[in-house]
């Protein structure tokens, strides 16, 4: 997205973020923006009022929208950019192109914001077009106003480029060469790391599967040529070096050095081997598909190693369904957090958004007290709005990516999963942690099968992230779950359904801790 904007912009953008919080909206969407710009004073709400589009009509048009906010309106948690919703990013994109396209390479301005609310589906463009502006005559506005001339400077000495001479072609494999080295390298130093320190049995997979796709590109670069063109002793950069090459702080700063070497060398790699022909096309293809692998292998590896303690060392994970509950529902939430619960995950599927709301605000209280965690399942902007520790999906909800448009990069999103592979493709999104199951069958909920012990096993043996065995966990199986390899346990009807929710919870607890 475009990112230098114009302090109109700026403002248009975070009073779209105070009514989003004021509405009690996780993001922002286009007619928040569009109503922010009409109650502005900017280039872009003077070509509004020159089209007769007023506050009064925006308002007449909209009429559940307030035409001020009180002093005393909730702020935004998030900061406005984060929560700008798919359809609002797209408005910040055509309108960043649209001044890139003017010649305006510095600043986007209110206009340009107008633009690409004219150019994107959703009601405010609706509604701009029902009133006689569109984005054709916007257009002609917008080229009066660029700034900046765009006819391109006329040279009198033409350039022409007849391609790579044969010099040319033994520095291109020289340069690759090197290039293919230096990343072998560097994976290597990563995997050794996460092998032998980590004892990561997740990320080790992912770095071999990786190096074996690498191995694929290797057999694209001919010997003969690579070795022809090598000149070790005449390479300069060998005998130069800094002292930050020269130090390194701790494995996490080595991790994050070899990472971005592996991934700097598949550049070179990508754009060099542009220059070799038609007969190598795939070198280019191959080396680009591999470089953003390791970024998903970075983000992958390097968040595996900053799980919050919290989290990390969690054993007992509660869902909470007041219908489920056999005493009220504060007792169970103050019983459990008070005999030892770590995380408390709420799950309310028939409550309208404001009840839902109002709890969720009430359990982050005894949360807090209590030293607990608190989850909501499927809800990020309830998640948000709380100020709880995370969301929770299942299979059918958002994508993690999504859930953190929503949260920001700061909040916890955890994943449901029936099988291992969906366990290590919720690792590969950035999960941070997994539910395991259901393990066996449930009172609380429905399920075709259960999956049993074995995938309990394949977790432990293969998932690095926190995970929780969940479905039918009770005092008389757990042990079982335990010897499979399970470290913490998720679960439900086991205390929410007993008259003493915090006897069962403290019973729990004493399994898992002993």
């Amino acid at each position: 997205m475009y990112d230098h904007w114009t302090e109109a912009v700026r403002r248009i953008l975070t009073s779209a973020a105070n009514l989003a919080a004021f509405r009690e909206q996780a993001t922002i969407e286009p007619v928040g923006l569009l109503w922010a710009l009409v109650h502005d004073e900017s280039r872009g709400s003077e070509i509004l009022e020159q089209a007769v589009i007023t506050v009064d009509a925006f308002h007449v048009y909209f009429p559940d929208y307030p035409r001020e906010l009180p002093e005393d309106a909730p702020k935004p948690i998030a900061a406005p950019r984060l929560m700008l919703s798919t359809a609002s990013e797209s408005v910040f994109d055509a309108a960043g192109r649209a001044a890139g396209e003017a010649g305006r390479h510095i600043e986007l301005g209110s206009e340009y914001l107008l633009y690409g609310l004219l150019t994107t589906p959703s009601e405010a463009k609706q509604f701009l077009n029902e009133r006689g502006l569109s984005a054709s005559q916007l257009e002609a506005e917008l080229s009066l106003h660029s700034g900046f001339e765009t006819e391109p400077i006329s040279v009198e000495e033409k350039l022409s480029f007849d391609g790579p001479t044969p010099g040319d072609q033994t520095d291109a494999w020289r340069m690759i060469d090197a290039a293919a080295n230096r990343c072998s390298e560097g994976i290597r130093v990563v995997e050794d790391i996460v092998r032998f320190r980590e004892n990561d049995p997740t990320g080790t997979r992912l770095l071999k599967e990786w190096r074996h796709e690498f191995a694929t590109l290797v057999k694209l670069l001919p010997a003969k040529e690579r070795l022809a063109s090598r000149d070790t002793t005449g390479d300069v950069g060998t005998t130069i070096s800094t002292k930050a090459e020269q130090q390194r702080a701790s494995f996490a700063d080595l991790l994050t050095a070899n990472f971005k070497r592996a991934a700097e060398a598949l550049r070179t790699i990508e754009e060099t081997g542009k220059l070799l022909g038609p007969a190598h096309r795939e070198i280019p293809k191959l080396a680009e598909a591999l470089r953003y692998q390791v970024y998903t292998l970075e983000k992958t590896i390097v968040r595996t190693q900053s799980i919050p303690d919290q989290l990390a060392n969690a054993k007992l994970y509660l869902l909470v369904t007041e219908a489920l509950c056999n005493t009220s529902f504060k007792q169970v939430i103050e019983d459990s957090l008070a005999n030892g619960v770590d995380i408390i995950q709420l799950r309310e599927k028939t409550l309208d958004s404001k009840e839902f709301l109002e709890r969720a605000r009430w359990v982050r209280k005894q949360c807090d007290d209590a030293g607990a965690l608190l989850m909501i399942n499927d809800r990020p902007d309830l998640a948000v709005l709380s100020n709880a520790d995370g969301v929770h999906l299942g299979q059918d909800d958002l994508s993690i990516a999504e859930a953190r448009r929503i949260l920001g990069p700061d909040k916890l999103v955890g994943r449901s999963t029936h099988n291992i592979e969906q366990a290590r493709t919720a690792v590969l999104e950035g999960a941070d942690y997994l539910g395991v199951g259901p393990v066996f069958p449930s009172g609380t909920k429905e399920f075709e099968d259960h999956v049993g012990l074995d995938y309990v096993q394949q977790a432990t043996d293969e998932i690095s992230i926190p995970w929780f065995a969940i479905g039918g966990i009770q005092e008389t199986n757990i042990k079982e779950v335990l010897d499979a390899g399970a470290k913490g346990v998720a679960v439900c009807g086991t205390i929410c359904g007993s008259l003493e929710p915090g006897f069962a919870t403290s019973r729990m607890k004493q399994v898992l801790t002993t």
